[in-house]
């Protein structure tokens, strides 16, 4: 038999690893097995037709709330072009509304719900032969996790991210979580497994891991053991993982803070800080722990931290939202990711809809569009709340700007409230994130909400473009006579001085961005012996910027930091 079990992915970037456990199962019986995976923005005929030029005689497809729409067009026209093929799917977004999917898709002969991997062996086992359409591979079997190194050989080859589980399950039972519908019984791979598996991916040279477990630090003596691996390697990989603060001791701060600068990426879940609200969703948790831990690890500074909040669980009020907002905000992590809630099917939370009186979108992922606490229009404004955070923050494109206008409001909600009344009194494009228009948009707000800071936030929006330019040339609402002439009048001094020959040679100081502050404030932070910055690129990746003193003195290791 001919196998092709095919993937679509949101990205690019991202991997299916379950379709490789699959076909590590179909390998003990078969050998013409295919691996595929595309993207939503593969056309669609191009996945039709490639299906119909393997000709299969089994079709697998992987079915996801990010791909499902893109599926159910496939469930009626595979047959329609090969009508021989056996058309088998899985998947979360199918296993929980599989009865649906059975009688409105008859063209579907198998649909899978649970574990995929025993669900393939049940069918081994059953020569594919399913009387009822439903096989079962039910929640519990957690006590194998397959590894595939054709699936880390492949996904590192096409410059995709690998996902590696060291644990299977979950300790926690969070209402809507896919997750909190299964038994709760967890798996752990022993060490030297870990160690053996890692060995092989690390000589893969990855640039990032994403571990997929869903609370790396829950179990201490597996997670230093892995810790202590990472941190010994020689290498530039860098390790992704969900790590649970309410778990966190001493003895994990001491492992995290041994680590290489940047070897690793934290992501935070915290989701609320409304005790309420987290009993509600089954997270029963000391949030004042949770917060405390989740600052000690955001003040280690040697990696990438990333907290969440979910707008739309139950009991959320506006108040509620904002004080979270304003309480996860300022733990300031590099990354603070603003989520709505997906009422998903299959979910504590989406049996208990109509207590909550919650009503969410019919299009996949099922976004939350109004509860009994939070209005359709409130909700519609965190929408836009999280578009400038994204633009203005998480982006790290507006740094020094953001910075210093948040230091002007005594909450962070109240900078983000303002800009985005701004956009909506001034019917701006919130879609539009090109950095051209969000600054000179900025500019605009400036004037009319901080009038007297005005110059301060030019200077700061210099800066930030200036880290972005590939070229010498500043957006027409930040140019300056004053600076041009400055800029002049360095270049030919730099130009003479020992420092130019020796370090930037003509082509990049002809390129790069010459930053004189013209306030005073800007001017007394970054130091009276230094005038302004020269930044410039080499390239995508190698990027420098020097102080410029009034003596010529230059040094990029002693300045201060803009």
């Amino acid at each position: 038999m001919k196998f092709l079990l095919v993937g679509i992915n949101s990205k690019y970037s991202h991997s299916n690893p379950a379709l490789y456990y699959i076909k590590e199962v179909l390998k003990l019986r078969f050998s013409d097995i295919e691996v595929v995976e595309f993207t939503i923005k593969t056309q669609f005929f191009d996945i039709l037709d490639y299906i119909g030029e393997r000709s299969p005689d089994v079709l697998m497809l992987s079915c996801y709330i990010w791909n499902i729409d893109y599926m159910k067009y496939l469930f009626e026209d595979i047959k329609t072009i090969n009508k021989n093929i056996k058309l088998i799917i899985g998947g979360p977004e199918v296993s929980f509304n599989s009865e649906k999917y059975k009688k409105k898709y008859p063209d579907v002969d198998i649909i899978m719900i649970g574990n995929g991997v025993r669900a393939t062996e049940m069918l081994l086992e059953m020569n594919f032969d399913v009387e009822d359409k439903i096989i079962n591979g039910g929640d519990e079997s957690h006590a194998y996790i397959p590894f595939s190194e054709e699936y880390f050989l492949k996904t590192v080859a096409d410059g995709r991210i690998p996902y590696y589980e060291a644990s299977r399950g979950c300790p926690f039972n969070c209402s809507y979580c896919l997750s909190s519908n299964k038994t709760q019984n967890m798996f752990f791979k022993t060490a030297e497994t870990i160690k053996k598996e890692l060995d092989f991916i690390v000589n893969l040279r990855p640039g990032l891991v994403k571990f997929v477990d869903r609370s790396f630090n829950i179990n201490r003596r597996i997670s230093h053991k892995i810790l202590d691996y990472i941190a010994g390697i020689e290498s530039d990989i860098c390790f992704h993982f969900e790590i649970h603060p309410a778990y966190l001791n001493e003895s994990d701060f001491e492992k995290l803070r041994s680590l290489p600068k940047n070897r690793i990426q934290a992501e935070i879940g915290i989701q609320s800080t409304d005790p309420k609200v987290l009993e509600a969703v089954n997270r029963k948790e000391d949030i004042k722990i949770v917060l405390e831990n989740t600052k000690k690890l955001v003040d280690l500074h040697n990696f990438h931290q990333h907290t969440d909040m979910i707008i739309g669980l139950p009991y959320q009020d506006m108040d509620s939202a904002i004080t979270s907002f304003n309480e996860i905000h300022e733990l300031g992590a590099d990354h603070f990711q603003l989520g709505f809630l997906k009422v998903l099917q299959g979910t504590e939370i989406a049996g208990r809809k109509n207590e909550f009186e919650m009503k969410f979108s019919a299009k996949p992922p099922y976004q939350i569009l109004k509860t009994k606490w939070l209005s359709y229009d409130e909700i519609k404004y965190w929408r836009r709340i999280e578009e400038h955070l994204s633009s203005f923050s998480n982006s790290e494109q507006f740094d020094n700007t953001v910075k210093y206008l948040l230091g002007r409001e005594e909450r962070p909600f109240d900078f983000y409230s303002k800009i985005t009344d701004y956009w909506i009194i001034e019917k701006l494009d919130f879609s539009n994130h090109k950095w051209t228009y969000l600054g000179k948009n900025l500019i605009s707000f400036v004037k009319k909400i901080y009038p007297e800071h005005l110059d301060i936030i030019i200077d700061y929006l210099r800066m930030d473009w200036a880290k972005l330019a590939s070229s010498h040339f500043f957006p027409d609402f930040l140019t300056s006579a004053q600076t041009a002439k400055m800029k002049n009048d360095y270049y030919l001094r730099i130009k003479e001085s020992a420092f130019y020959k020796q370090r930037i040679k003509l082509q990049y100081l002809k390129k790069a961005v010459f930053v004189i502050p013209e306030s005073e404030y800007v001017q007394t932070e970054i130091g009276n012996d230094t005038v302004g910055f020269i930044f410039y690129r080499e390239n995508k990746k190698k990027f420098f910027n020097y102080a410029i003193k009034p003596e010529l003195l230059y040094s990029p290791d002693k300045h201060p930091k803009p």
